[in-house]
């Protein structure tokens, strides 16, 4: 599932009115991206059409994750959905209490927005929430119904003040360019489900505008910084001056070069200057920097204070810690927009270790909302991530040594902080592996909890991350990983296939961590860690030579859960989405494993029936 965020709201920052007043040119300039990107997408993922393609690019932007890692069974996009194309559901794993958010989308690879696609939507919305079980139950699109089954399990196990319900319409369409009749209908819509007893409900048109505005918000939020920078504090000599008019206030303070050229390094390398109006020039082209960095680590590297003009920095927000022992500025979302030339300067000392420790600074901190700054501000104020547990774990040591081996030895690029990657070429994005889709393939392969991988996200950067991301090989995080992504892809492609049984579909999208957990051992016999890593290393070089490498295990995998699921699903009991999640899962599959009376071949899946009998 994905992490939960706050969505970003677009209509927040976007001028209202007709398709004129905002520029008939760029929204055009943006409907030739969305339809260049959405061609791209389809011949890059092998996506079968061009609507599946654009719906997966919308829901990719919206929800800034990669296309691989849209999980399969959130597509409810088949005959029969009621015009729902995906249902997408958060639920916060707080200890005090619970939260949830669905979020429904409607995705049109349309130019504009319709009324009676509106009235269809309101129908789909009344399947959902208001349709009685025996008459949702007959529709044949399964996939509808368990996520049906689901929503009205939430409402039973939520306080529904507790749940926000939002609604998505998508298409390459203006959404302020909107018909009376539409308007009439959505506010009809609202009327329901505003009075409905939700926390917050909103209904959102998702147009050309508001898609390309969320690529440009990922690939500017990834380069965001907060930053805990120390500085000089003593109340006997007055070494910290505020100062405060309106909405902004500042502070002049002091810090040491070191501080500083650390700041200037924090990752994405140099996102700290992004706004400021010069790029560092250099030595040979600004003589200047060398005497910078000529007093700051010569004899004379005290006066470096009285020499320097200093920095000046914009922040978002900050709080000073006036602790004599711990003095620290906590700056949120903070830029250099003057001093690039000193900042880098300092840093290139500090990594040839040159930088003298007696080196101190001159800082200018304002805070400020003043939406006039750059557009950049405005967006990041109005999409403030909630910082989950990758978000806390993202700079660990643990994290950059799993990157930099990845890299090295295999080519992966292992991406330990959101959307670290989107600037590299369409090729190289199929070679990213996120850290929190490996942490859940290893904890449902490795360590045998597909059930606690698939329902319980959390864990893994909680009572599983040490045993996860500290105890893994790199073969075994990149191993497992593909491995999973092969099973769901594998479920999207099965979903399409006609006249297939609907339990095959049904164990393919929800049962794909278990499958892999299964095509884990008849791979390896579960020897991980650094047990045989040359085995894992030529398994991951077959599986690049061999696209159709995984599917001699992929069957033989899929019919051992198909068996347990036949054997032990009761639907009188519980819904198929909440049966993978069980925990009796995993004693079962590990009974079957571990039989010692059977065994499987890959090569021979019909082996895999007589595991049942003693079963």
């Amino acid at each position: 599932m994905l992490s939960d965020k706050k969505i970003f709201n677009i209509s927040d920052v976007m001028p209202t009115g007709k398709l004129e007043d905002l520029g008939i040119e760029n929204f055009k300039n943006r409907q030739t991206w969305l339809q260049e990107r959405t061609e791209k997408v389809k011949d890059l993922y092998k996506i079968d059409s061009i609507d599946d393609a654009f719906r997966d690019l919308a829901f990719s932007l919206i929800f800034d994750i990669n296309i691989n890692d849209i999980d399969a069974e959130e597509i409810v996009d088949a005959r029969q959905d009621k015009q729902i194309d995906i249902i997408h559901i958060d639920q916060n794993q707080g200890e005090t209490e619970k939260r949830a958010t669905i979020h429904i989308l409607q995705v049109k690879n349309e130019s504009g927005f319709k009324s009676n696609v509106i009235i269809q939507i309101k129908n789909g919305l009344e399947w959902i929430f208001s349709r009685r079980k025996e008459e949702y139950e007959r529709l044949e699109n399964r996939q509808f119904v368990n996520k049906i089954v689901e929503i009205r399990d939430l409402q039973q196990n939520v306080l529904l003040n507790k749940i926000s319900l939002i609604v998505y319409y998508i298409t390459k369409g203006n959404s302020k360019d909107l018909s009376a009749e539409y308007l009439q209908e959505k506010r009809a819509i609202e009327k329901i489900y505003t009075n409905f007893g939700y926390e917050n409900f909103e209904f959102r048109e998702i147009g050309a505008f508001e898609l390309f505005d969320y690529k440009l918000l990922s690939e500017e939020s990834k380069r965001k910084i907060d930053y805990k920078l120390p500085v000089f504090y003593d109340v006997n000599k007055g070494s910290v001056i505020d100062y405060s008019t309106g909405e902004t206030k500042a502070m002049i303070c002091t810090t040491t070069g070191k501080n500083l050229a650390l700041l200037a390094s924090e990752s994405p390398r140099d996102a700290i200057f992004d706004r400021n109006i010069r790029n560092f020039y250099g030595f040979e082209k600004k003589p200047v920097n060398q005497e910078i960095f000529d007093t700051c680590t010569q004899n004379g590297s005290s006066l470096f204070w009285f020499l320097n003009n200093g920095i000046t920095m914009v922040c978002e927000h900050f709080d000073f810690n006036r602790d004599p022992d711990n003095p620290i500025v906590d700056l949120q979302n903070v830029q250099i927009v003057n001093g690039c030339q000193t900042a880098v300067t300092l840093r290139e000392a500090l990594e040839q270790e040159k930088l003298k420790n007696n080196v101190s600074v001159l800082l200018r901190i304002y805070e400020t909302k003043n939406h006039s700054l750059t557009n950049r501000i405005t967006l990041t104020t109005n999409n403030q991530n909630q910082i989950g547990g990758r978000d806390l774990k993202a700079n660990d040591a643990t994290q950059s040594n799993i990157q930099t081996m990845m890299l090295d030895r295999f080519g992966y690029y292992y991406e330990h902080k959101n959307r670290q990657y989107s600037d590299l070429s369409p090729d190289n994005k199929l070679k990213i592996i996120p850290n929190l889709k490996a942490g859940q393939a290893y904890l449902a392969i490795v360590l045998k909890k597909p059930s606690t991988a698939k329902g319980f996200l959390f864990k893994i950067w909680d009572e599983y991350y040490d045993e996860i991301f500290k105890k893994a090989s790199v073969e075994d995080l990149l191993l497992a990983y593909m491995i999973h992504n092969y099973c769901n892809n594998k479920s999207k492609q099965l979903k399409k296939i006609k006249g297939l049984a609907e339990i095959d579909k049904e164990i393919a999208t929800y049962g794909s961590y278990h499958i892999a957990r299964v095509m884990g051992f008849l791979m390896t016999d579960d020897k991980w860690g650094h047990k045989d890593p040359s085995k894992l290393k030529s398994i991951i070089q077959s599986s690049e030579s061999d696209p159709n490498y995984f599917e001699q295990y992929y069957k033989p995998a899929f019919e051992i859960i198909k068996g347990i699921r036949m054997h032990d699903y009761d639907e009188n009991k519980q819904t198929i989405s909440y049966y993978f999640k069980t925990e009796s899962m995993h004693g079962a599959i590990e009974r079957i494993l571990h039989t010692p009376s059977t065994k499987v071949s890959p090569s021979n899946p019909d082996d895999s029936s007589s595991l049942f009998d003693e079963f």
